[in-house]
């Protein structure tokens, strides 16, 4: 399958998990809208800090 965990990473660098299958990571604004298989979506207040697909993994960096 192509989903990816999406984290949420703090000042630390320390990871919060948001989103354990999103299919869907896009910029809205200042915003991150994630949605997974089933269309249940989070918008988050960040920037997107980094993508692994080889890993499945997105992390996000909040905004001030």
């Amino acid at each position: 399958m192509c989903e990816s965990a999406v984290y949420l990473v703090d000042k630390d660098d320390n990871r919060q998990l948001l989103m354990d299958e999103a299919v869907l990571v896009k910029r809205d604004g200042d915003n991150i809208v994630l949605m997974n298989i089933i269309g249940e979506k989070q918008t988050i207040p960040a920037s997107i800090e980094h993508i692994d697909l080889l890993k499945h993994q997105v992390l996000l960096r909040r905004r001030n």
